[in-house]
């Protein structure tokens, strides 16, 4: 698979990263293993009150850096 996940995988697996998600490969991901209904939110989003505002990695880097590298996905496992 030369998807474009794949190729930036090459890359970070040198500094010790096991896989890096782009939102395709992730919800590919998730449906493969069972998951429907995926859905890309906003950061600190969701439909279910006890998911919202989970995220916290922007409070260590830093909200602006966070949103560029980061992306949420939510699923339902039937």
């Amino acid at each position: 698979m030369h998807d474009r996940a794949s190729v930036v995988n090459r890359c970070f697996r040198a500094w010790g990263h096991e896989f890096l998600y782009d939102p395709p490969s992730l919800a590919r991901s998730l449906c493969e293993a069972g998951f429907v209904d995926v859905v890309e939110r906003a950061i600190g989003q969701s439909e279910d009150p006890e998911l919202r505002g989970l995220e916290g990695h922007g409070r260590v880097i830093g909200d602006a850096l966070n949103a560029l590298e980061t992306f949420v996905l939510e699923a339902r496992r039937p």
